[in-house]
């Protein structure tokens, strides 16, 4: 497996050659910081966030003690691990154990979570050459892992699992084989990513369930396989099942599918929802994007490339609204309907709907039992994320007090430059040139963003530079840095990449703040960066909090794909997040992010299929909260923003579960675009018809299951609106909730 993340890293650079205060940020009336090199910061209280706090409270082990992994973690029930290879022992978790991996990830052997386990956390893990297995007996509950890689998620016979946490697997596979005894239900996998990884003659994920014990309420949020052998996703007999973006390349790329499968294969399935289906077929051996037997199946925003058709059953009842692709069943007699809108590979008659193949344009006379096939049964969305008030250990006068302290830069550097990775204590560390960190594994790692700060004694340099190199005896730039547990204050950016920066893959900053700066992330004219999940970054009082700065006009422009931003705080920035790309950015998404007191939240352009799950946008003053080319959002909520302009300003347009509480116009339409806004299962407050269209291309809308309050003549089940022409196809009343992000 060492030798595979070689192989693959290499891969991943070969690749980009080709293509592609804030009122509630916490400031105690503490004992104010020293500040000279490695000074401790001396508090009354841990300003640390809840999971850094985790984390450092845990009974570090070293690795000249990993023979006693299984005997430490039984004693002092949660262990903290180095940077390095623990293998050897086998590890088995029980209730409220927890072991945490070093920022780079830590590396075990084997690890079975016991049936009857429950409040279990396992984070910065790489199991070597095995699994993580959920075993059999009570069910496993209440337990999160994240952040994996080269390990594959098996569910052992018979194993049930509840209300668990996967986030963040990245370079594995999943086989949940339940289809004698066992279930998984309400649980949550957010950034599943695999492909190549599996062993051979698998799928790259396999879920089969059964109907004594069913499976049901699990939401996949992001899931990316790329080049799968053979099989991609193979799914069966599940009560319901809900997949939010999935992105798949060149599925059966070996030719090892078993029945030459389509990518997305799902046979007596219940209810299956499916969003932002994504990839292309372009392997020898073309398979089709999925083949699928339901009851009843949603596919929101389906764009999945392939030269052999996708296809349906003849009994599901399916529902494709803003897609790219039309219905095609499978040979027989049809016993199921079809409704179709927003067919956006018609450009010319998009808002049209169809109900099996014939046009739909006035008031449906007999909607039998599609409305109730539609609703469903009403379950439980996510609730809506606790964000912590960040720390902010400087407090106000740091620019004041920072005038006159010792420079630590070339201190940090040394300890970089010695050991790859500088591990700071506590302390506040001023730095007067920007920190040069390599792309071969160098970082830094604090004692958390609420205890180690790197801070510009003025703001004209980034704090930290990035830089290609090569690790030794490699003849090509690496693609990884590590950046954890501190806070970046001041300086002109917090991390800076520059022009021809090779790119990055597969990486995992962590706990990180960027506070007072331009902009905190910059992203300018580089390469790639493919495939990276930021967990717990924040963005405090920057210009531009995380920006995308393309190459435009060139063979070589980069980009950024894949990317997951997970709970995520975007606070005071004039533009918290700016990904303006050259080449498209392909399918990057927001996850549990907060949105508050910037003048624009988000914008975007050239993106394909990037996605707002569970993300909150408040008190925001600028034209627009939201404003580019395409977005889809998900179960997020905007309320108290005050724009000039508009809620957003988007050439197309996805969303399901939202609510829009600000009585403002929902939306302006782009000049020189066929536009197009496809909203299921929400409410917006504001003027959502009058978009204010110039010019000769297409404006249209679809608005399904929503409440439309400024308009409540034509509040209605489902309706199309062409320029500001409404038509009503379904006359009932709306019943708007979320059906994706749910549980059960």
């Amino acid at each position: 497996m060492r030798k595979l993340l070689n192989i693959l890293l290499f891969c991943t650079t070969a690749s980009f050659a080709q293509n592609y205060q804030y009122a509630q940020n916490k400031k105690p009336e503490l004992q104010k910081a020293a500040s000279i090199v490695e000074a401790p910061l001396s508090r009354v209280i841990d300003l640390n966030q809840i999971e850094e706090k985790a984390y450092f409270a845990a009974h570090f082990l070293p690795l000249s003690e990993k023979a006693n992994i299984q005997k430490a973690l039984d004693q002092y029930g949660a262990i903290r691990l180095d940077k390095g290879s623990y293998e050897g022992v086998a590890i088995t978790m029980h209730s409220n154990q927890h072991i945490y991996g070093h920022p780079t990830f830590s590396w075990t052997s084997k690890i079975t979570v016991a049936g009857g386990s429950s409040n279990v956390s396992l984070i910065n893990m790489h199991v070597e050459g095995e699994d993580l297995h959920l075993g059999n007996g009570a069910p496993i509950t209440n337990c999160l892992f994240k952040n994996f890689a080269f390990t594959g998620i098996v569910a052992d016979s018979g194993a049930m699992i509840e209300n668990c946490e996967f986030i963040n697997f990245i370079i594995s596979y999943t086989n949940l084989d339940f289809s004698k005894s066992g279930y998984y239900r309400n649980n949550k996998f957010i950034k599943i990513q695999g492909g190549g990884a599996e062993p051979r003659g698998t799928a790259g994920i396999t879920i089969k369930g059964n109907s004594s014990t069913p499976s049901y309420g699990n939401t996949h949020l992001w899931t990316n396989l790329l080049t799968p052998q053979g099989d991609a996703i193979v799914l069966d007999n599940l009560q319901s099942s809900n997949w939010v973006g999935v992105d798949t390349e060149m599925w059966n790329s070996e030719g090892l599918s078993v029945g030459n499968k389509s990518m997305f294969y799902a046979t007596n399935m219940g209810v299956l929802n499916i969003t932002e289906l994504g990839g292309t077929d372009y392997s020898k051996t073309p398979t089709g994007g999925y083949n699928i037997d339901a009851k009843k199946l949603l596919l929101l925003n389906n764009g999945i490339g392939s030269s052999v058709l996708s296809k349906i059953s003849t009994t599901t009842n399916a529902f494709n609204l803003g897609s790219y692709i039309d219905i095609t069943r499978q040979e027989g007699t049809v016993g199921g309907y079809d409704l179709s809108g927003q067919r956006l590979q018609d450009i010319y008659n998009t808002s049209d709907v169809y109900i099996n193949g014939l046009i739909q344009s006035t008031v449906l006379s007999n909607t039998g039992t599609m409305v109730t096939d539609y609703l469903g049964t009403k379950k439980t969305p996510w609730s809506r994320p606790s964000w912590e008030n960040l720390p902010d250990p400087l407090g106000a006068n740091w620019k004041i007090d920072r005038v006159g302290k010792p420079d630590s830069a070339s201190y940090i550097q040394n300890l970089i430059n010695t050991n790859k990775i500088a591990e700071l204590p506590e302390g506040v560390f001023y730095i007067g040139s920007s920190l040069n960190v390599g792309s071969n594994g160098e970082g830094i790692i604090g004692a958390g963003t609420g205890k180690t700060i790197i801070c510009g004694l003025t703001d004209d340099f980034p704090l930290i530079s990035m830089y290609n190199k090569k690790s030794p005896g490699a003849d090509y730039f690496g693609t990884d840095y590590t950046l954890a547990y501190l806070t970046l204050q001041g300086g002109s950016k917090g991390q800076f990449f520059p022009e021809n920066y090779w790119g990055t893959s597969y990486i995992t900053p962590k706990f990180v703040i960027f506070r007072d700066q331009a902009i905190g992330a910059h992203f300018y004219k580089m390469g790639g960066t493919d495939n990276c999940f930021w967990d717990h970054v924040s963005f405090i009082n920057c210009g531009i909090g995380f920006y995308q700065d393309s190459k435009y006009f060139t063979g070589d422009p980069g980009y950024i794909d894949k990317v997951v931003f997970y709970d995520n705080q975007f606070l005071n920035c004039g533009i918290g997040v700016s990904v303006q790309a050259a080449r498209a950015d392909n399918l990057n998404a927001w996850v549990n992010c907060k949105f508050d007191n910037n003048e624009i939240a988000y914008e975007n352009g050239s993106n394909n299929f990037p996605i707002m799950a569970n993300c909150d946008f408040t008190n925001t003053y600028g034209d627009y909260i939201i404003r580019g080319g395409d977005i889809s959002l998900y179960n997020c909520d905007f309320h108290d923003n005050k724009p000039t302009i508009a809620t957003h300003h988007f050439v197309q347009i996805w969303a399901e579960g939202c609510n829009f509480m600000d009585n403002v116009p929902f939306s302006t339409s782009v000049i020189n675009n066929s536009t197009s806004q496809t909203i299921l299962n929400s409410t917006i407050v504001g003027d959502a018809i009058d978009r204010k269209h110039t010019g000769n291309k297409l404006d249209r809308s679809l608005f399904m299951n929503t409440n439309l309050l400024f308009h409540p003549t034509i509040n209605k089940f489902m309706m199309t609106v062409k320029g500001v022409v409404p038509t009503v196809i379904i006359d009932a009343a709306p019943n708007p909730y979320p059906q994706l992000l749910v549980t059960q």
